[in-house]
């Protein structure tokens, strides 16, 4: 498989898990004003999402897929805020996840009025060898 067909495929897969895991936000503890689904009509989107790199710790326990869970605010301007780790194998899986997300850029979620507001999700990021 081509690389350009398979960074296609993981930005497939991270948009598809984030449609479903927006579905879990929250109010999230942060002083970020959050809201909830029923108050927003569209989930945030990924527009720049690469895949995080596999951790030569990870590589070296022959790990060969991982994921961690992450719980995150997404701006009403589409950055990453506020990310709590809540899973994480280890391995540097964790930091690597945060590191990465922290670089994503969303088209935010749109309240019922169509403006762009704040909510928070989860993420799954998935290493994949």
């Amino acid at each position: 498989m081509k690389a350009s067909s398979v960074a296609e495929l993981r930005k497939a897969i991270i948009l598809v898990l984030l449609t479903l895991i927006a579905g879990s936000a929250t109010h999230g503890q942060d002083r970020t004003q959050t809201t909830k689904p029923a108050d927003y009509t569209s989930p945030p989107s990924c527009r720049h999402c690469p895949s995080p790199d596999f951790t030569d710790e990870a590589k070296k326990a022959k790990i060969n897929s991982a994921s961690v869970l992450l719980d995150a605010t997404i701006s009403a301007e589409g950055g990453v805020d506020d990310i709590q780790v809540m899973k994480d194998p280890g391995f540097g899986l964790g930091e690597t996840a945060v590191q990465t997300v922290r670089k994503w850029k969303f088209k935010p979620a749109k309240g019922k009025d169509g403006k762009p507001l704040a909510v928070r999700i989860n993420i799954e990021v998935i290493f994949r060898r």
